[in-house]
């Protein structure tokens, strides 16, 4: 059952205000508080939908996946674990392309390292479901677990690198650099 506008209105209303915070202060100096304040709701309202700032952060990073990573790789057809990660890095530099002043912030304000963490967890756990999903394809020369630590710490530092870097590098170039890097024997091999 799909919720409420309300609630959709809510949520939304929560996010926008505390992504408004994250303009101007770092995620560690933004309080719960201060997100109700922002976006003029009841400190109750707020912990109706969310535990704490980690968990709207985290409902934030998971929505994304949701409508972006999911959306995209649904339709994308792979073989091989290199297909994958030249995907997933492209679906990624676009995203930092469209929000090169979100990310902006990001680096200038910084991010907790409990924050960081919990990112890279679920995007590591996201892409070791994706690897999985290849097991019945390929044969993994290294175990699935390691390949997307891997190729998690990758996107990780390509990300801020890229970031940090905006005009040095194409977004072709560097997929094409990925490209020249990613030998698939090293990965896995055909069954």
């Amino acid at each position: 059952m799909s919720e409420s506008k309300q609630v959709l209105r809510t949520r939304k209303i929560i996010v926008d205000a505390f992504l408004k915070l994250r303009q101007t202060h770092s995620f560690d100096d933004i309080s719960v508080t201060d997100i109700c304040e922002q976006a003029m709701i009841a400190r109750a309202t707020f912990y109706k939908y969310y535990e704490d700032k980690y968990h709207l952060i985290k409902t934030i990073v998971q929505d994304y996946k949701e409508r972006v990573f999911d959306k995209v790789l649904s339709s994308f057809t792979y073989t091989t674990p290199k297909e994958l990660y030249l995907k997933i890095a492209e679906i990624c530099l676009d995203f930092m392309n469209e929000r090169q002043e979100f990310w902006a912030v990001y680096l200038k304000t910084g991010i907790s390292d409990r924050v960081c963490m919990m990112i890279l967890q679920m995007v590591n756990d996201y892409i070791e479901d994706l690897l999985e999903a290849l097991e019945d394809k390929v044969e993994y020369l290294v175990p699935v677990s390691m390949l997307s630590k891997f190729f998690t710490g990758g996107f990780a530092y390509l990300g801020i690198h890229y970031m940090e870097e905006v005009k040095k590098y194409t977004k072709q170039e560097i997929l094409g650099y990925l490209e020249k890097m990613l030998d698939v024997s090293a990965f896995a091999k055909a069954k």
